[in-house]
């Protein structure tokens, strides 16, 4: 089963993240670990807090000695990105952009819609 595979946790600065749904809650449910969301939720971005979770050095170390987590060392960009990986970030970039624009749009409408019948 999937849950005997360690966690991975990233490590960036000397700080833990876990960017895996499934690990938070394993690590919430199993662990009674709790961490801190960082990020928000991807419909309700004001409402609900979301991945990834921050675990300080004390939660890290407790799963270390545990061995249930595996940690992975991001390290700083030691070169400046090409210009094709450039315009490739700029591309997502606008992609998810005019996504955004549209979800926002028919979730306005839909808002819109019943008040405008009154």
């Amino acid at each position: 089963m999937n849950d005997e595979l360690p966690i991975e946790v990233e490590i960036r600065d000397g700080v833990g993240y876990v960017w895996n749904f499934k690990d938070v809650l394993r690590l919430r449910t199993e662990y009674r670990i709790l961490g801190s969301f960082l990020g928000c939720g991807a419909l309700y971005p004001r409402d609900e807090a979301g991945i990834p979770l921050l675990l300080n050095s004390q939660e890290i170390q407790v799963l270390k000695e545990e061995k249930i987590l595996r940690l992975i060392e991001v390290g700083v960009l030691s070169q400046v990105p090409g210009s094709s990986i450039v315009q490739a970030a700029v591309r997502h970039r606008e992609s998810n952009y005019k996504k955004q624009i549209q979800i926002f749009k028919v979730e306005r409408k839909g808002e819109t819609n019943p008040c405008s019948r009154r």
